[in-house]
This record gives structure tokens, C-alpha cells and sequence, in this order.
């Protein structure tokens, strides 16, 4: 996970703006179990594009992790 985080900061750097890497970070976050960092992940890719479906789903990932499965439905 260390050298993926790395390289998605790298590309954050590079290119602030860009979703894909906070999208991916995101994923990574929530794979390591720290939902409230991939929530902040998930919501700077929503405040980017609106319409990111990843970041949508991604947040329906982490809702569902937290048991607020009615939420997960709404994303």
C-alpha cells in the first residue's frame, strides 16, 4: 500500500486536479479500513466532478463498511 500511496500523491502533485488519483487514493484508503480519510478522499473528487461516478461509488463502499447501508443505496 505504501508505494501505491506514493505514486497517487506523486500524481496529486503533478496534477491537483486530477480525480482519477484522488479517486484512487480513496480506494486505497478504504481497502486499508481508514473510512474517514476516504471519505475526504471521495468528497474533494465530488467537489472536482460532480458527476465522477467512481467517487460515488466508492463512497456507497465505505457507507456500506460503516453499516449505513441505506446511504450506500442513495450512491
Amino acid at each position: 500500500y505504501e508505494e501505491s500511496e506514493a505514486s497517487y500523491q506523486a500524481a496529486l502533485e503533478a496534477d491537483p486536479e486530477a480525480v482519477y488519483s484522488l479517486d484512487n487514493m480513496a480506494f486505497l484508503k478504504y481497502q486499508q479500513g481508514e473510512y474517514a480519510e476516504a471519505t475526504e478522499w471521495i468528497e474533494a473528487s465530488i467537489e472536482k466532478d460532480t458527476e465522477n461516478a467512481i467517487a460515488y461509488k466508492n463512497r456507497a463502499l465505505v457507507q456500506q463498511a460503516l453499516g449505513d447501508l441505506d446511504a450506500a443505496k442513495i450512491d
